[in-house]
């Protein structure tokens, strides 16, 4: 999550920084495909923060599991909710452009 991350704020980066609508165009195009990539991928990581992921077979959780695996998800959490915001700031940007990802 954290190379998605990544890859959406340098996306943001070049953006801001592009010169002709084509580059613009280019690099809204592959915003388009990071930002599903990013929600298949916070999809595929749905199960672990439930539990049910390394946790297969030992269901119900005991205390002990869940003391174990809570450091893990409330991380896993700060990089859905960080995936998020950098998500919402790529539409907000779209809309200032005209490229019209979300209507006024």
């Amino acid at each position: 999550m954290d190379a998605q991350i990544a890859h959406m704020r340098a996306l943001h980066e070049r953006l801001s920084r592009a010169k002709t609508p084509e580059e613009r165009q280019a690099l809204m195009a592959e915003q388009a495909k990071v930002m599903q990539d990013s929600m298949a991928l916070m999809h595929s990581t749905m199960p672990m923060m439930q539990g049910r992921g390394a946790m297969q077979g030992k269901m119900p959780m005991n205390q002990a599991d869940m003391a174990e695996h809570m450091p893990m998800c409330h991380d896993m959490m700060g990089q859905r909710m960080e995936m998020m915001q950098e998500m919402m700031q790529m539409m907000m940007d779209r809309q200032g452009m005209g490229g019209g990802m979300m209507k006024p």
